[in-house]
């Protein structure tokens, strides 16, 4: 069972006072209905609710450098080279560091905990590039067993799927 069932309740109130102190009405209607019978009629309330899906995508890189004293200074990442220059005195740490970022941007762990690379593979070790035509698919199983699948471009990293109300209730006797 999944959040969004655990958190769910059915509340019975006894007064439109009380109901006024618990809750927030958004809509108030009220309906009379004369019963001619001798019979007693039963009334089902059902809330609407909408389901929702949200991913988190990676698609886009900027590097950030201080010294601690200044705002860092941010650039994309193909600009890499001309910061860890700019920073970096020696040759052998900018190729340290460089391929640290690379290892780490060729590694991400996906939705699924698939390891995908952001990294394109025509980059040469001292210039790191990110693959423009990187995607992803985030797949939906329907309750009538139908599968809708979302592309986007991109890593998808991390996904949540919740339900909300729509603030419509809907009334059938029984």
């Amino acid at each position: 069972m999944d959040d969004t069932k655990r958190q769910t309740e059915q509340k019975t109130y006894t007064s439109e006072e009380e109901i006024s102190q618990s809750v927030k009405v958004l809509k108030k209607e009220i309906f009379e209905e004369r019963n001619m019978t001798d019979q007693v009629r039963v009334y089902e309330f059902y809330e609407q609710l909408q389901p929702y899906f949200t991913l988190l995508v990676l698609r886009h890189v900027r590097v950030g450098y201080s010294d601690g004293t200044d705002r860092p200074k941010v650039v994309e990442l193909q600009a890499l080279r001309s910061l860890l220059d700019e920073v970096l005195l020696a040759a052998d740490q900018r190729a340290q560091l460089t391929s640290y970022i690379g290892g780490e941007l060729g590694g991400v762990a996906d939705h699924e905990g698939n390891r995908r690379s952001l990294i394109s593979a025509v980059a040469s070790s001292s210039d790191l590039v990110l693959d423009r035509n990187l995607t992803s698919t985030y797949q939906i199983h329907q309750d009538d067993g139908t599968v809708l699948s979302i592309s986007v471009p991109g890593v998808i990293t991390a996904d949540r799927s919740w339900v909300e109300p729509t603030y419509t209730i809907t009334c059938q006797q029984v």
